[in-house]
């Protein structure tokens, strides 16, 4: 029996009308299937691997050839040309890169860090890793296992911690500095975390009272037999009773003495070579290479941004990072030359995977601008480091295009970067690719679960592609686009459900064994009884059996009770994610399941609502949700954010009185004129859009429930909304 997740569900009517639209759809004359090229057809659904069967491939698209063609949406990535899977942990790799900076350029620079003024070498990095790794384990008595947590702006500690916890083989949890302390001390108890190292003040930001709070925090800590190792609770810590250790770096005379008085160590007592040459290094610093061998091993944990309630703990191994970084750097073309600007944080997988360890796999130099995102320390470090490599979300690109740097330095030693995160606007990319001149910017999907990247657009790929869509599969990795109640593959160009399988496919969330169980499907279930099928493509029988003698040899430490293991790599990952495939193996993202609004019938996504009033000048920032109707079942509402400095030109060009508005502000203006904006919105979208996808309310907020992360919370929305109508009513 299916198990069904309430994160994929907005109703079971809406997934069922879903399923009759891809059941029912037919490829148009645009998308119609490619010739055979002479592939060979394989109806008996037997064993096959893309390296024993390479026919089953379409070299230039991905498309998996079925018995009937290429005619269904699935996808594998190509291996021609693409770097093989690393068999090894990140600290092998650091490894491998200092001892290659050794025979080839031993004062290679690995990491710069502007606002620390720290300049490291491979060689400099992977010894103060191997310090820090070794008395992690021996000063502070952890075990291999134990979740260390990091609640850090950018800065070299982080970096370090990032690298050491992998050498020594333990977890390291990424906490999002935004937290609150409640939010602190659900996180730490999520995972029953043993360490944590945070900074005591950075800007207005207060680390120690948040800290103090998430003691306070009244919220139970969560059941979890996890512990891999014993120690006497602490009673201050009572809120986190797991937590046996506290690590402050540097900060002001003031905020050391606050946090010493706390009975927090300092982070530089466990690093001492990396603030001091002169101080002698740990005396197990060279035991590190034989703590942690197996990749498949946990070695991260990252939080899902909350979107649909409280978040979960992405269980994230070597395997699935490292090779992830690698394939993104791969798509990049990156290089030793490379410098790359990463003024993205460090907690999100961004920053962490498609920044450090691309550059890990591919030796390209970090560069750290500022702790949090300053537009102006970005491109001063562009500047200064002549970075070739650019990364940001769509807000950081806009703000860096409207810093004078951007108009005034030469930035032409950029070539490329990612833009990731949310929608990227035409008007921001093409700006980006001209004023910045990062020509070859390119656009990432994925999720946490996913470590983070499943698809990508290429370094040549158009610009109109790199706007619509979300690129090419990643190599190693293979995705479908399901009916997401039969879980059968849809044609080409039907939306369904996007499903990804392979190497980078998390092992579960931890200690949450239903929601793993819900996200992580076994193959079997997907296209059942479906005859013609291809057999399972990715991970590779060499691939599997490759996983299997190392889990069977070297345990992971990190058994959790429940935690689904994903060991084999062989589940199918549910993104909740309505997504098409085109004949050219081209993803495009159209909206979420659960988002999805189901009118009279018609289903409708927000996305392409969205789209659309994106487009009108007035609008800064849009959210579509669907009410209750009792009538048509539900009904479209359109939450809108006016750009500021608008509203007034836009009246006045609508025929406004220009005197009576005169010494009103923006928003004044927009409280008293709002039904004439409203009406304007709704025909715009009448112009462009179907009559049942026109929004029947619009509701113009000064701002929007977000995540820490900056992403919308529409069940909050929705739910904002839904009493403001009825209260209304």
């Amino acid at each position: 029996m299916l198990a069904v997740s309430s994160r994929h569900i907005l109703t079971l009517a809406a997934r069922r009308r879903l399923a009759q639209s891809a059941s029912s759809f037919r490829p148009s004359s645009a998308i119609q299937p490619q010739p055979s090229r002479g592939f060979a057809s394989l109806s008996d659904g037997g064993i096959a691997s893309i390296a024993s069967s390479p026919k089953l491939v379409d070299p230039a698209t991905g498309l998996v050839r079925w018995a009937d063609g290429f005619t269904r949406s699935h996808i594998a990535g190509q291996q021609a040309g693409a770097p093989p899977l690393l068999f090894h942990t990140i600290g092998q790799e650091l490894d491998r890169a200092a001892s290659t900076a050794r025979d080839n350029n031993p004062d290679a620079t690995a990491l710069v860090v502007v606002h620390q003024g720290v300049r490291w070498s491979w060689r400099q990095l992977q010894t103060y890793a191997d310090d820090l790794g070794a008395r992690l384990l021996t000063t502070l008595k952890l075990q291999p296992g134990d979740r260390v947590g990091a609640w850090l702006p950018n800065c070299w500690e982080y970096l370090l911690l990032q690298l050491a916890c992998a050498k020594a083989g333990l977890v390291l949890v990424t906490v999002n500095p935004a937290y609150t302390g409640s939010e602190l001390a659900f996180s730490v108890n999520l995972v029953d975390m043993r360490a944590l190292v945070l900074p005591p003040v950075v800007g207005k930001v207060d680390f120690l009272a948040r800290f103090e709070d998430a003691c306070a925090a009244a919220a139970p800590p969560v059941k979890n037999a996890s512990s891999t190792s014993s120690h006497q609770i602490r009673p201050k810590y009572a809120s986190m009773p797991g937590l046996q250790h506290v690590l402050y770096t540097s900060g002001t005379s003031n905020a050391n003495t606050r946090a010493n008085a706390l009975g927090f160590l300092p982070f530089d007592s466990v690093a001492p070579r990396a603030v001091d040459q002169s101080a002698p290094l740990d005396a197990h610093h060279l035991l590190l290479t034989d703590v942690v061998k197996n990749p498949h091993h946990c070695v991260n944990i990252q939080f899902t941004s909350g979107t649909t309630g409280k978040p979960k703990a992405s269980t994230l191994s070597h395997f699935n990072i490292l090779n992830n970084g690698a394939m993104v750097g791969h798509y990049l073309r990156q290089t030793p030359a490379d410098r790359v600007c990463i003024p993205v944080p460090l907690y999100h997988c961004f920053g962490m995977v498609m920044s450090n360890l691309a550059c890990l796999t591919h030796r390209s130099v970090m560069v750290y601008p500022s702790p949090n995102f300053d537009p102006e320390a970005a491109l001063r470090a562009v500047l200064d480091e002549k970075c070739t490599i650019l990364h940001g979300v769509p807000t950081m690109f806009l703000a860096m295009l409207n810093n004078p740097l951007a108009a005034s330095g030469d930035l032409s030693r950029l070539r490329t970067g990612i833009m990731a995160g949310s929608i990227c606007p035409a008007e921001i990319m093409n700006r980006v690719r001209s004023n910045l001149h990062v020509p070859g910017i390119t656009i990432c999907y994925g999720m946490t679960e996913t470590s983070p990247v499943s698809m990508q657009t290429g370094h040549d790929d158009s610009v109109e592609d790199r706007l619509h869509t979300v690129g090419q599969i990643h190599p190693h990795l293979e995705v479908k686009v399901v009916d997401p109640i039969t879980l059968k593959t849809v044609p080409i160009g039907a939306p369904g459900e996007l499903l990804t399988r392979g190497y980078s496919v998390m092992k579960g969330y931890w200690a949450n064994p239903t929601a793993s169980r819900e996200s992580i499907i076994d193959d079997a279930t997907v296209d059942a009884d479906v005859s013609g099928r291809p057999a399972p493509i990715f991970p590779t029988a060499e691939t599997v059996q490759s996983i299997q003698e190392a889990n069977a040899a070297d345990p992971d430490p990190c058994k959790v009770p429940g935690l689904l293991q994903n060991l084999d790599l062989r589940g199918w990952m549910r993104t909740g994610d309505l997504a098409t495939i085109d004949n050219r193996g081209y993803g495009k993202i159209v909206g979420r399941i659960k988002d999805m609004i189901i009118r009279g019938g018609e289903n409708i996504f927000p996305r392409e609502i969205e789209d659309h009033l994106f487009s009108h000048s007035l609008v800064q920032n849009v959210a579509v949700v669907g009410l209750p109707d009792e009538h048509y079942g539900e009904k479209v509402c359109a939450c809108i954010i006016i750009k500021d400095g608008t509203a007034a030109d836009w009246l006045r060009s609508a025929g406004g009185a220009a005197k009576e508005h005169h010494a009103l502000d923006d928003a004044a203006i927009v409280a008293k004129h709002h039904h004439l904006i409203e009406s304007e919105l709704r025909s715009h979208c009448s112009k462009h859009l179907a009559r049942f996808k026109v929004p029947k309310h619009m509701r113009i907020m000064p701002h929007f429930p977000l995540t820490v992360t900056g992403k919308i919370q529409k069940f909050m929305l929705r739910d904002q909304m839904h009493a403001e109508f009825q209260r209304d009513s």
